[in-house]
């Protein structure tokens, strides 16, 4: 969502990179991006696995190998191994929320293959999912376990007549608090009108 009123910012952590384009002038929305530090870093680096995975299989590997009916779909092979490296060094996943006004909240995520630049990953494997305002009972930082013993502080949401909460950012539920409070804020500022609020205290 692009606006000439919006305004970005960016907060940057050792684990992730937070981005925040709110609507300053009408408050109509915020859009909050959650992604790995260092991202075109670490998509550079997966090419070089790339480059490294399928010069081992081409050059060390089948090469070796004597067997004559693997020999004559030598190429077919190249390019099986070529997909399967892009497969399994994927772009790291990108996660957003988008609340807007009057209208609730959408969750996004997506990732991609790195033969594909940005844009077009974020076309082929975005996931969406909105949750309209009339269902939502409210955001909140829940407290949990994890893994076993270690307690954390997540966002979620909580969504009428439903038992589970929905969580806003599952691959990074080891968010600093304060950030979590940051997002909570804003949330609760942008999802809800005054007369919203003042019904809600």
């Amino acid at each position: 969502m692009v606006d000439q009123n919006s305004d970005t910012r960016r907060i940057r952590r050792d684990r992730y990179e937070i981005c925040i384009e709110e609507d300053h002038r009408n408050e109509s929305f915020v859009e909050i991006t959650i992604s790995p530090p260092n991202y075109s870093a670490k998509v550079i680096m997966n090419w070089i696995l790339v480059m490294v995975f399928n010069y081992i299989c081409d050059y060390k590997i089948l090469p070796k190998i004597q067997i004559e009916s693997i020999k004559e779909y030598e190429i077919c092979i190249k390019v099986c191994v070529f997909i399967i490296s892009v497969i399994i060094f994927k772009r790291s996943k990108i996660e957003q929320i988008t609340v807007i006004k009057d209208y609730g909240i959408q969750l996004t995520h997506w990732d991609g293959y790195i033969i594909f630049p940005f844009g077009l990953n974020k076309k082929l494997t975005q996931m969406r999912e909105f949750i309209s305002r009339n269902k939502i009972v409210d955001v909140v930082i829940n407290e949990g376990f994890y893994q076993w013993y270690q307690v954390i502080f997540y966002l979620c949401i909580m969504i009428r007549n439903e038992t589970k909460l929905k969580i806003m950012f599952p691959g990074h539920i080891k968010m600093k608090l304060e950030d979590e409070k940051l997002i909570y804020q804003l949330c609760q500022r942008y999802l809800y009108t005054t007369e919203d609020r003042k019904k809600h205290n």
